[in-house]
């Protein structure tokens, strides 16, 4: 089931609880309105999401006199090692724009699945 068919199912059910009036229990309703809302807040996250809340970048702290490179995210100090990958090997954090695509890829295949 896609998250466009589950909305409908409870669209559906939404209005058909409110056509059969006093005998819908009021708690029933709410209960479908807040799984409607549920479900609409669960669509597709555009690629302006993704970079203002996952999207980092490596920036220079100073650390005994001489700078490391720090996720800007969580704070992780790769080392050298890590410093020009695409994502932070500690939080995840995509830090260039291939990642952040990366990352809306993943996305975007995760909404096509059906169960």
């Amino acid at each position: 089931m896609t998250i466009d068919e589950a909305i409908k199912n409870r669209e559906d059910c939404l209005k058909y609880l409110e056509e059969i009036g006093p005998k819908a229990s009021p708690d029933c309703l709410e209960a479908v309105r807040w799984s409607a809302k549920a479900l609409k807040a669960l669509r597709p996250v555009s690629r302006e999401q993704v970079e203002m809340v996952w999207r980092g970048e490596w920036v220079g702290v100073p650390n005994m006199g001489v700078y490391d490179t720090a996720c800007s995210k969580c704070g992780y100090c790769p080392g050298i090692r890590f410093w020009d990958s695409d994502f932070c090997p500690n939080c995840g954090a995509p830090m260039t724009d291939e990642a952040v695509q990366m990352v809306m890829e993943r996305l975007e295949a995760l909404d096509g699945e059906d169960d």
